[in-house]
Parts: structure tokens; sequence; C-alpha cells
């Protein structure tokens, strides 16, 4: 006997009632399994934008500071080295520097004091100013070149930057030195030429800690009573990202910055490590877009939810429509009729046995009306799908690959879609990949496995495009593919963007490792390619030869030829030395100043005299004057030998040092020789 399903409140559980609820359920677990991942790796990816994007950020910073800084040296050594100023002529220099700050509008004064550290020329305040205890004119009558930490001016009384280059007479003796005065207003404009919109917050700070660019949030912080009047020199930075950057240790995750927002941040070092460029970006801007995409996506869910349920509502309603009599209904259900419905006055109007037999017809007639709609409701679905997707759907055929069907899409290849079926993809494949499609092609037929490559598609337009392909091999119920569904899409666009990107990598790569002045490798990259050479020689036992060269009496050359004849000639002396070496694995490297090395991997004591050698004879050949050397009438080199097998216990700092002992006795020796460490 058949009995009527009710519920516990006595109220009749119909199918209308029970596939509402089922339908809702599972529209809900579909949206959830969809929602979260999609906004999971939504989240990942912003973050992880947002990350790439700020160390962009921060060594573009660091590159364009660093440069500016050594323009500005460059500038002040350059007036350090005018007649006029070693002639110690004060008013020329007074016309001369007025009118450089007029052409140059970062310095808002420059100034000459003497030997005792006293203004004398100044362009903009009174004379008479005493800087002899300041770091950078202490470090001017050592002779050298400094660009001081922010610093209180003594006639200005502002946060300022100071530039100064050690002032010779004709004979070399010490004279004085040039001061060039840069307000941290120039600082502000230098981070804000390089900065990257409104998405990061670039600052830089000191080595205590505090602020030297201008915030932009200063009447922030002065609300907040974090500063008095300005952020510049007062506001000291105490977020993690300092401490992190002073053990020279990497930023995992988020941190609260000097405002107490969360976000994701980086740093660098420069200025000889007095400077810290921090780029931060809020975690509340990198997320926003994924909320709002997120917030979008739910209401889409929502959408859809609603419209579900208004759909079946309206279906669930025709569960109820009630059937004339039971007999007409079993006959037109048998012959197929799977729609027709026993009324529900017909069946009230029959005994109880008969009412609740009419009751299980109609749920019959209904599963049955409902699976049959569903598959043809399916069918269209995927055909919609398939019809509007900018991704190319194609069906292959397993035996012979031959196209069986592909979407309307195909047109964002270049082909029409009534061109392309009954046909072989092989044409529009590029010759280079066409062994790897075949092979990944007859493999998943052969282990039913999942698709996925990329190849190169030739369009109508001649060009290649890229293509990345995903599918899936359809498996008959014998266990035999029958056929191989994929997925195509076009990522040329993406792949042009790596192409682009690696190359800016390469680029970055290869100014990290190049001296600036003679385009050859720097001590950053020798001591990198040393300590990788001297590993390889300790572990096959081989050895590992090391030459450096000094130019003799250098400095004489620069009193006789100028900085800037200086600067040619080490140019030439490193294109000769790069002309010499004739194997791949030799490294020539401007060690420093008018010093070069020279690394032998695999040569003995022999071999590299024998390089010394040729490397002399080059020198001579190319006869570069030198008027102050008392050597030669022409350029020479003094060079120090060091042949090793290194071993793993050792550092390779002692082959450095044995040859430089080697170099320093060739030059006490009189120079212009050659000397082997024995």
């Amino acid at each position: 006997m058949i009995r009527s399903l009710r519920s516990s409140n006595d109220k009749p559980l119909t199918i209308k009632r029970l596939l509402r609820y089922r339908v809702s359920l599972l529209i809900i677990l579909m949206g959830l399994l969809n929602f979260i991942p999609i906004a999971l790796i939504e989240r990942i990816h912003h973050i992880d934008e947002a990350k790439k994007k700020i160390e962009h950020v921060v060594a573009i910073q660091g590159m364009f500071i660093e440069q500016w800084l050594k323009e500005q040296a460059n500038d002040i050594d350059s007036l350090a080295h005018l007649p006029l100023v070693r002639d110690l002529d004060k008013h020329a220099m007074d016309e001369a520097f007025r009118a450089f700050v007029r052409r140059q509008n970062d310095y808002y004064t420059i100034g000459y004091v003497n030997r005792n550290g006293i203004s004398e020329v100044d362009t903009t305040f009174p004379t008479g100013i005493d800087i002899s205890d300041r770091e950078y004119f202490k470090r001017a009558v050592e002779g050298k070149s400094t660009i001081s930490d922010v610093l209180i001016a003594r006639n200005s009384g502002k946060p300022t930057i100071f530039i100064s280059s050690p002032v010779y007479d004709d004979k070399d003796q010490f004279q004085g030195a040039i001061v060039g005065a840069v307000q941290l207003e120039t600082i502000d404009r230098v981070v804000n030429l390089a900065n990257h919109g409104q998405f990061t917050d670039t600052y830089l700070v000191n080595e205590e800690a505090l602020m030297i660019t201008e915030s932009p949030y200063t009447q922030e912080l002065i609300q907040s009573g974090q500063i008095k009047d300005r952020s510049r020199l007062e506001l000291k930075i105490d977020s993690n990202i300092v401490n992190l950057a002073r053990e020279g240790k990497g930023i995992e995750g988020t941190y609260k910055n000097y405002r107490g927002k969360e976000v994701y941040g980086t740093y660098q070092w420069i200025n000889n490590g007095k400077w810290l460029v921090i780029v931060e970006v809020e975690k509340e801007k990198v997320l926003a877009p994924f909320i709002k995409s997120a917030k979008i996506l739910f209401i889409v869910l929502v959408l859809v939810f609603v419209i579900n349920q208004l759909a079946v509502i309206r279906l669930s309603k025709r569960f109820t429509d009630p059937i004339r009599h039971l007999l007409d209904g079993t006959r037109k259900l048998r012959s197929g009729d799977y729609g027709f419905q026993i009324s529900e006055g017909d069946a009230k109007r029959t005994p109880s046995e008969l009412r609740e037999l009419s009751l299980t017809f109609n749920q019959m007639a209904d599963t049955i009306r409902i699976r049959t709609h569903l598959l043809q409701e399916s069918e269209a679905k995927y055909r919609i799908i398939t019809n509007n997707m900018s991704d190319v759907v194609t069906v292959l055929g397993a035996k012979d690959g031959q196209v069986q069907y592909v979407s309307p899409s195909l047109v964002r290849f270049g082909i029409q879609p009534e061109d392309y079926v009954g046909k072989y993809p092989h044409p529009y494949i590029h010759p280079e990949d066409m062994e790897e499609v075949q092979r990944i092609f007859h493999e998943v037929i052969r282990t039913k496995s999942y698709l996925e490559m990329e190849y190169r598609w030739k369009h109508v337009n001649g060009n290649w495009i890229y293509i990345d392909v995903h599918g899936a091999p359809v498996v008959e119920e014998n266990g035999e593919v029958h056929q191989v569904v994929t997925v195509s899409r076009d990522i040329t666009e993406q792949k042009l963007a790596e192409q682009k990107l690696q190359r800016a990598n390469w680029i970055l790569e290869k100014a990290s490792k190049m001296d600036g002045l003679t385009e050859i490798a720097n001590r950053r990259y020798f001591n990198e390619k040393l300590k990788e050479e001297w590993e390889r020689a300790a572990v096959s036992k081989t050895p590992l030869t090391l030459i450096m060269f000094d130019i003799d009496f250098f400095k004489a050359y620069n009193d006789t030829y100028g900085h800037l004849g200086g600067d040619e000639a080490l140019r030439q002396v490193a294109q000769t030395l790069t002309k010499a070496v004739q194997r791949t694995g030799d490294l020539v490297a401007r060690y420093g100043g008018e010093e070069f090395a020279l690394i032998l991997p695999g040569t003995n004591q022999k071999g590299g005299l024998k390089v010394a050698h040729r490397l002399r004879t080059l020198i001579e050949e190319v006869g570069i004057p030198h008027a102050g050397s008392k050597v030669s009438e022409i350029l020479t080199l003094s060079m120090g030998i060091c042949t090793m097998i290194p071993s793993q216990l050792e550092n390779p700092e002692i082959i450095v040092s044995q040859a430089d002992m080697a170099l320093y006795q060739a030059k006490q020796e009189g120079r212009n020789q050659i000397v082997i460490f024995e």
C-alpha cells in the first residue's frame, strides 16, 4: 500500500516543496564551492602583484636617487677642478657659483671654504662661517668627496644635505673645499619624480630612523600628536621594517607603518648605507579591488539563486496540475505523454486508495518529465556556453585527430568554424611545436590523462600567436577513448609581457655587475666570480691565477690631464685588458680607482706570466701619453701575480692578498714591471 508522505507539522511533503529545498541547497553549495576558491586565488593574486610593484618601485627609487646624488657629487667635483677655483680667484668663484646655482636649481647655495674650514665665498649667505668640525669638511681635508647626512645648516638653520669636494692648487696642495647645500625639499622633489602615483607611499629615513622626506600625511600626523609642525626630522619611524632593514632581513607579510596602517612594504639602503628608501602600500588599497570583485561575485550568486528560485517555483506549479482521470493518465503515460497530470479535483472525488494511487502516478510522471526537461536544459545551456564563450572549444576524433566540432569563438584565431570542421589542425600548428603536440595528444589517448600544453598557432594574418590548451579524453563504456575535448585560449599578450619582464630583469642584473665608467665587471661581480672559481678549482684541484694591475703614477696623470682625461685613460686600459682576454671563463674587473684585476681559471703560474706579458705589450702598443710618469713617456702598468691550487678550507681573500703583495712589491721596485708572489 502506498502512503502519502507528511512532514512533522502534518503538511504534505510535496514535490514542489522538496524540489525547492533541494535546489536551494544545491545552488548554495555550488555557489560557495565556486566563490571561496576564486576569492582566495584573487586575494593571493592582488597581494603578489602589490609586492612585485613595490619591489619594482623601490628598485627604481633607489637607482634614481643614487644617480641623482652621483650627478650632484660630480657637479661639485667639477667646480672644485675649475682653474679659477684652483687659483683661488674668489671674485670669479662667486660669479661662477652664482651662474651655476641659477642653472642648477637643486642647490640653494654653493660656497668655498678655506683650508681652515672658514667660508670665504657664499652665493646666498654671509661668509665667515666655521665648518671645520663638520665631517664632510674633514673628509675633504683627507682628499675625499662626500655627501653628508641631513644636518642643520649653520647659515640658514634649515635641515640640509651638504656635498663637498676638496680643492687643490697647481702644486697639489690642499686649499679648502667647495660645498654645495641642498634643502630637503629638493630630496622630496627627487623622490616624487620617481614615484608611481598615489598607490604607494615612498619616503626616506636616516640612520637614526628619522624621516628625511616630508610626509603627504603631515596634517594627519599633527592632529594625532605624533609631530608638532612637520614630519621631516621630527617623525621617528619605529615600525618593524626599520629593524629588519638594519639586520638585512626580508619582510614577510604586513606590519603597522608610522600612521598605524597595516601595509606591505620593502626597503633599500642608499647613499653608502646612510639612508633607507622605504616603499609601502596599504593593505586596504591592495585588497580593495579584491573586495569589490568579491562583492560583485556575491551579488551575481544571489541573483542566480533568486532566478533559480523563481524558475523552480514556476516549474513546480506544473507538478500540481490535476488530471482528468486515472485511466486516461496511465494510457497517456504508457504512450509517452509524460507531461500529463491527474487533476486535483478528480483525485479528491475518488476513494482514498485511488487518491493515493493518483498521487503516486503524478509523482512518477513528474519525475520522468523533470529529468527529460533537465537533460534538454543541460544540452541547451551547453550550447549557449560554447557558442558565447571567448575560449575555443574543440572536439577531436581520437583515432585520426580530425576536428568534429569547434565553437564559434574560433574566429578569434582568424578562422571560420565551418572552414575548420572535418579538417586536421596540423597546417595551423608551428612546425617546431608539431612533434610535441602530437606526442601529448597520443599520450592523452594512451593514458586517458588530462591534457595541458602551449604551442604557436598561425593566424590568418600570417602572424604566430601563442595558445594555451587544456583538455580531457571522452572515454566510452568499453574503456576506449572516443574523442578528445580541448579548450584553447590566446595568451600572446601574456607571453609578450613575460618576455619584456625577462628583458628588463636581464638589463637590471647586467647593470648591477658592471662598472659604470669602464663598462667592465665591477668589484662586486669580481668577488662573486672569484668565490665561484675558487670553489670550482678547490673541487677539481686545478690551479687558479689572479693578476692585479695598477696604473703607474695615475695621480700624476690626473694632475696633468685632468679627471676627464684620467677617466678616458681608465676606459682605454679596460678596453685593452678586455681584448687580451681570450677565454670565456676569464674575467677582467675594475677593482677600485686605477686598480684592475684578471681572474684566470685553470691557469698555472707560467700561463699567468705569459698573459701578463701580453697585456704589457698591448698597453705599450696603445701608447697612451703620460707626461707625469717617472718610468716612461707612455702609460704603464705594475702587475702582481699569484697562482694557487685552492683549498675548501681557505678563503679566496688569500689569493687577493698575495697578488696585492706582489703588486706592491712591483711598485716598490720601480713600477712598470711584473712580480710573481712566491
